[in-house]
């Protein structure tokens, strides 16, 4: 900063500011700072067009106060429409227009963890009911995305560490190939780690019998593009900063329409009338939250894992 100073009379100031804990709290932090840094890595990829025959899971790292401003954001991001152009007013007029349409979230569809041990820190009490997972399942009421189910999930101390969109197919009528024990054909979007994108599809087994098996077609970045650099996430947002570009940050709107939804929420899990259910380290996490997942109509493909392609 003290470079940009010296060669210009501009002085920018950027200060990440913790995300705030209700909406109340937000317009009071606002007063103080231009907005919260959008830290998405990858999430430029999501410029597909979506149709109405889909579910939606959405995989991210941690839960609390960072599965609501990481997952929300890739929320918009995938359910927003095209905006007028790639305009940051634009862009961040559609993603409010996504949050107005989100109908409030019902207790039934959110599933709380808290993996064992996690008490054992000495620094956290033996009656802490901090949620380490969770599973909500999120509606969005508009013509484009009704009766799609949004599910976002979470954790900590879970089998695997990743960020990725799932965007899984529904079963075609009359499946004459029998191919409903492959599993459901699912468009994915990894964004960490190792980027990738790939389309896991039912196709016909090497040979001369008429069975199928699950395969895909992948562009794994580090792959197919080797030797150019891919900057981080911070690294684009400063020369965002630089450049004046503000698409990767929350506009005030913005925040106040995620908090609409949460808060109310989080309020109910502060009064005790949802607790995190226990969970193994190393698991998927509670037992219940793929029992919501199969209610809201995900499919889970046994079997079947994707290797990503190694230089």
């Amino acid at each position: 900063m003290s470079m940009l100073a010296l060669r210009s009379e501009i002085v920018m100031v950027v200060c990440p500011k913790s995300f705030a804990r209700a909406g109340q709290t937000g317009s009071k932090s606002f007063k103080l700072s231009s907005g919260r840094i959008l830290e998405l890595k990858g999430v430029e990829d999501i410029s597909m067009n979506m149709v109405k025959n889909m579910i939606l899971e959405l995989h991210l790292p941690s839960p609390g106060k960072r599965f609501v401003k990481f997952e929300y954001q890739v929320l918009c991001l995938v359910a927003m429409e095209k905006p007028v152009s790639l305009k940051p007013e634009y862009i961040r007029d559609e993603k409010v227009k996504v949050l107005q349409s989100v109908l409030p979230i019902s207790l039934d569809e959110v599933v709380l963890g808290q993996y064992e041990g996690y008490k054992d820190d000495p620094t956290v009490s033996d009656s802490s009911n901090t949620p380490t997972f969770a599973t909500v399942v999120m509606r969005i009421h508009n013509e484009r995305w009704e009766g799609v189910p949004f599910i976002l999930k979470a954790g900590k101390a879970l089998n695997s560490k990743k960020a990725e969109i799932r965007v899984q197919f529904k079963d075609v009528p009359g499946d004459i190939f029998k191919c409903k024990k492959q599993g459901r054909n699912e468009f994915v979007i990894r964004l960490q780690p190792s980027e990738a994108m790939y389309m896991k599809l039912t196709v016909k087994k090497p040979g001369l019998e008429m069975s199928t098996i699950q395969s895909e077609l992948d562009l794994s970045y580090g792959m197919r593009y080797q030797g150019v650099p891919i900057p981080e996430a911070y690294e684009r947002l400063i020369l965002d900063t630089i450049r004046g570009d503000q698409q990767h940050f929350v506009r005030r709107d913005e925040l106040r329409a995620a908090w609409e939804i949460f808060t109310p929420l989080l309020h109910r899990i502060d009064d005790g009338e949802l607790k995190p259910l226990p969970y193994k380290p190393g698991s998927r996490g509670p037992e219940k939250a793929d029992e919501l997942l199969a209610k809201a109509g995900y499919v889970q493909t046994h079997g079947y894992i994707w290797i990503p392609p190694t230089l």
